[in-house]
């Protein structure tokens, strides 16, 4: 998978291949990575990262970055799932803070447990 998005990359078919890997796996990518592709310049997320002070500068080191990679834990990356009427949005804070946002209706709204 590595070699494939390097190829894909080199040839321009893709600007910054990104992988979502389980959480407690992006150090052992990141090494990996490194391991064959030593001269790569890669971003890799930390939990650090994703805190709501530091959100928004890191969407923007992803965006506006040059770098051959992006590696990001998989309980950063928003996901939505339709039920009971609603969409329901992983804001990444469910385990800290037990919140999730929900759109129903056109409205979107931010939700507690």
């Amino acid at each position: 998978m590595l070699a494939a998005g390097m190829y894909l990359k080199n040839i321009g078919a893709f600007k910054k291949p990104v992988y979502i890997v389980p959480n407690h796996l992006t150090e052992q990518w990141s090494k990996e990575f490194y391991r064959f592709f030593p001269q790569a310049n890669i971003l890799i997320t930390t939990k650090k990262d994703f805190e709501a002070r530091n959100r928004n500068k890191f969407v923007s080191r992803i965006a506006m970055g040059e770098y051959d990679a992006v590696i990001i834990g998989h309980l950063h990356i928003p996901v939505f799932k339709g039920m009971h009427g609603g969409i329901y949005l992983n804001t990444g804070d469910f385990i800290d803070h037990f919140s999730y946002g929900k759109l129903q209706n056109g409205i979107l709204t931010l939700e507690y447990i």
